[in-house]
């Protein structure tokens, strides 16, 4: 059954989009921290603790897999589906991110790097 969700994995679609950035959002915020390598490999266990339930309900949304099959799975199905997922979607993530980080870099700018 993974193989078959894996190939069938497509860029979300608008309808599913308000789920989907509703369940990610919180995933945000900790992937685009400027520290995020640093803190991720510091605090892993917590971080997992943190954004798993939103990880699951993203990638249930964007894979189409039933969250009772997932549920049941190792984590390293977690993670191929998470990777196929923003495989699939990278367009639309490089634009999210974009508009999140041409902001901030330009208040940073105005600032004159006071937040740095």
């Amino acid at each position: 059954m993974k193989e078959e969700i894996l190939k069938n994995i497509r860029p979300v679609k608008i309808g599913k989009l308000p789920a989907f950035l509703k369940a990610i959002e919180p995933l945000f915020d900790f992937v685009t921290d400027k520290d995020f390598s640093k803190e991720f490999d510091s605090n892993f266990i917590r971080h997992l603790a943190e954004y798993i339930e939103p990880l699951i309900e993203a990638v249930c949304i964007g894979s189409g897999a039933d969250r009772k099959w997932l549920e049941e799975q190792d984590a390293q199905v977690l993670v191929e589906l998470t990777a196929k997922i923003i495989e699939v979607n990278v367009d639309f993530f490089a634009g999210v991110l974009g508009a999140i980080s041409v902001p901030a870099q330009e208040a940073q700018s105005a600032t004159g790097g006071a937040n740095a």
